[in-house]
């Protein structure tokens, strides 16, 4: 569901679970520092898009998982940090675009796919918001219209709440465009 396809870049750390399997913070955090240092020892520069913001803060901070509750940082890289601050109705409406692309792009027929491969529905209804809403249009449960409604809503409100979390990590370097963005990292990399 996530998945781009098309990117001029090859992704990481995507499908490295099976559907029900869970993954830590910890164990995140040591698969993307993998792939990081490799793609440091081959001189090319890593982005990490996206993501939940505790295990992205995890890698950027370098937390030190050393027991129950334990989360020393010690940064092992040097991070920019960009952030997209678009207007709320701005956002709205990107979200609500990418909703209709997932649609297109075969979102009930991958819900059915997992369903008919045995994936638990409990955990499915918890991975996502489009999951947790077209599950129940698929079970006639929610109109298309509700469906796609309650999980524009509901993305919505994650980004809210992402942005609440960005927000109070300092180092967040917050642009409105394209140009911005490039004027940043050009300003990282080029001190």
């Amino acid at each position: 569901m996530a998945k781009e396809s098309g990117l001029p870049v090859p992704q990481h750390l995507i499908d490295i679970k099976e559907p029900g399997e869970k993954i830590t913070v910890a164990e995140f955090q040591s698969s993307a520092y993998e792939v990081i240092d490799r793609l440091l020892a081959q001189k090319k520069l890593p982005i990490m898009v996206g993501g939940t913001g505790l295990y992205a803060e995890a890698v950027i901070n370098g937390y030190i998982f050393d027991g129950p509750g334990g989360k020393a940082a010690e940064a092992r890289y040097e991070s920019l940090v960009l952030g997209i601050a678009w207007d709320r109705a701005v956002l709205r409406e990107r979200i609500a675009e990418r909703t209709q692309i997932m649609l297109q792009q075969g979102l009930l027929q991958e819900i059915e796919c997992l369903l008919a491969a045995g994936v638990d529905p409990e955990w499915l209804q918890q991975s996502g918001q489009p999951y947790k809403y077209f599950m129940p249009y698929l079970r006639g449960e929610l109109t298309l219209e509700e469906a796609t409604d309650k999980t524009n809503i509901d993305i919505g409100q994650y980004a809210k709440r992402q942005d609440t979390w960005w927000r109070r990590f300092g180092q967040v370097v917050w642009v409105q465009t394209a140009e911005e963005a490039e004027a940043a990292v050009d300003s990282f990399l080029h001190p």
